[in-house]
């Protein structure tokens, strides 16, 4: 992957990190990334969409510090922040992951947002009646800084991660090991909130992409979910959880397709 150097701007409460691709005369695409990337996931955007597009890939901070768990209404207001001090005032959100619980959220808080793309995501994690009272009670111990050490030496550890087809990228794993408490408290923080009802009720024009190979959200766990969501569906039978090598060549076509017959 190339290596870019990362834009900076700052405002009275935060500093924020991004990359740019294409020119701001054209329409503008706000990328936001899962819980354990940067910005750099966006990387191949650059010669796929940025001769059409004005591509901005904005950097979350659990990604750069282990001192601060950050709650999807913090994260939301990042990067409304950013979008007021970038003076964006029409964009479309691509959210990825974690990226699209964000991006749900922005939309619903922001009238500058087009249209929402959320991928490998669905808008409740925790689905039935029970689950969510589960996850209430432990959420106390989970949050804390002990077993999210225990967390990144599971997914860190190069022979469970080859069981469960998750491996990581170099540079990912040394995130999770270095910054383990604000990467995943905050993925614990965010994933507790069911974001289904705010989807729906969405006036946004809104897409979903789901790889049906995701070996993290698992398609026949959510299938139901999937199928009853307030929006345009577009199914891949490959490209994982972004770990495949065709990912990005499989949903970038489909991405055009729909601006052009949605225009």
């Amino acid at each position: 992957m190339k290596k870019h150097s990362y834009k900076q701007i700052d405002s009275d409460k935060n500093k924020f990190s991004y990359l740019e691709f294409g020119s701001r005369n054209k329409k503008t695409i706000l990328c936001l990334h899962g819980y354990s990337d940067t910005a750099e996931i966006y990387i191949p955007l650059e010669d796929l969409l940025s001769d059409e597009y004005h591509i901005i890939a904005l950097d979350f901070p659990m990604s750069h510090d282990n001192n601060h768990v950050y709650s999807l209404n913090s994260l939301t207001d990042y990067v409304l922040e950013f979008i007021d001090r970038m003076n964006l005032k029409h964009l479309d959100l691509f959210g990825f992951s974690m990226g699209g619980l964000i991006g749900i959220n922005v939309a619903h808080k922001s009238n500058r947002v087009a249209k929402l793309f959320i991928v490998n995501i669905v808008p409740n994690l925790l689905q039935g009646s029970l689950l969510p009272h589960i996850y209430k009670v432990i959420y106390p111990l989970i949050k804390t800084r002990w077993f999210c050490k225990l967390i990144s030496l599971i997914k860190t550890n190069p022979y469970l991660a080859n069981k469960l087809g998750t491996m990581k990228d170099e540079e990912t794993i040394f995130r999770m090991k270095n910054n383990y408490y604000s990467i995943f408290s905050t993925m614990f923080s965010i994933i507790k909130t069911n974001e289904l009802e705010i989807f729906n009720k969405l006036s946004n024009d809104k897409i979903i992409f789901i790889f049906k190979d995701d070996e993290v959200l698992k398609y026949e766990d959510y299938k139901e979910q999937i199928n009853s969501l307030k929006c345009s569906k577009y199914f891949f039978d490959n490209g994982g959880h972004r770990s495949k090598e065709d990912y990005w060549d499989c949903l970038v076509p489909i991405l055009k397709q729909h601006y052009l017959n949605f225009k």
